[in-house]
């Protein structure tokens, strides 16, 4: 019972002195928590017409109205944030991936390696991200996978970056040396020893880059190259006919808009906090 006890005294005392973290974790776990059962939360099906309800506006039926071809908003909304949560976590994993083992190799062995990885890199990151997505998947094709690759292609060089500059920071350490001295292999060293110790700001990019990632998904979609329909998305929902009818029916517009702002914000506030948390620079604010 201890350990639980005080477990639960540092959770109350970490979100006291970071409230907004602790409310965006909130926020977050309620988005998890439609995208893993959007069919029972659901009130109606997302694809369903409903004749007779076109464009109807938000009731105790329909709570955040209908769109043009009658299919219940806040049913779609809830799907969509399934969408949002798979193309957010599976972005971020793969960039994360990528990017920690090629800025790991890049900084442990340096050389022309570190010097020929860091021109691609720099060369790939003077792209702007929604452009280099564009590109990727106007050379593939829109869908769900395509738009993961693309957008976890865009996050690669700033994780590569990142890891690199922890990296370069820990490398020259004691315990380096000492693993080296007891005939530790160069991968046990860089996988054993350095990689635990730049975990942490991994962590804190991948939870802000999970914002970005749901917020670049739904401006693809919004530009129709994303999540192919009728699949529900937060950003097609705001694209195409919609926005015709967006002036005499407002809410096609504000409900999505909310989901997107209220999911992005939650994810850089949660980020931010774990910033905060894990930065011995800024535990005393």
């Amino acid at each position: 019972m201890r350990p639980r006890a005080s477990l639960k005294k540092r959770a109350w005392k970490m979100a006291r002195a970071k409230p907004l973290g602790a409310v965006s974790l909130l926020i977050i776990a309620f988005v998890v928590v439609l995208a893993v059962f959007p069919g029972p939360i659901a009130p109606h099906d997302p694809l369903v017409l409903n004749r007779g309800f076109e464009l109807a506006p938000p009731s105790a039926k329909f709570l955040m109205g209908n769109d043009q071809f009658g299919r219940d908003l806040m049913s779609r909304i809830i799907h969509g944030s399934q969408i949002s949560l798979i193309v957010g976590v599976s972005s971020v994993g793969l960039a994360l991936g990528i990017g920690v083992f090629i800025g790991m190799l890049s900084a442990y062995f340096g050389g022309k390696l570190d010097l020929i990885v860091q021109r691609v890199m720099d060369a790939a990151e003077a792209f702007p991200g929604i452009v280099f997505a564009l590109a990727i998947i106007a050379a593939l094709s829109p869908s769900l996978l395509n738009v993961i690759v693309a957008i976890a292609f865009t996050l690669v060089p700033r994780n590569n970056r990142i890891v690199r500059g922890s990296v370069l920071s820990e490398k020259n350490n004691v315990y380096v040396d000492a693993a080296r001295a007891i005939g530790d292999t160069e991968a046990r060293v860089m996988w054993r020893h350095i990689f635990p110790n730049v975990t942490a700001p991994i962590i804190i990019i991948g939870a802000t880059e999970l914002g970005g990632a749901i917020l670049t998904e739904a401006s693809l979609s919004f530009l129709g190259v994303g999540i192919p329909p009728p699949n529900p998305s937060w950003g097609s929902m705001l694209s195409g006919d919609n926005r015709i009818f967006m002036i005499g029916s407002p809410w096609l517009a504000i409900f999505p808009g909310l989901a997107i702002s209220i999911a992005v914000l939650a994810w850089n506030l949660f980020g931010d906090a774990l910033r905060d948390i894990w930065d011995p620079r800024l535990r005393g604010r």
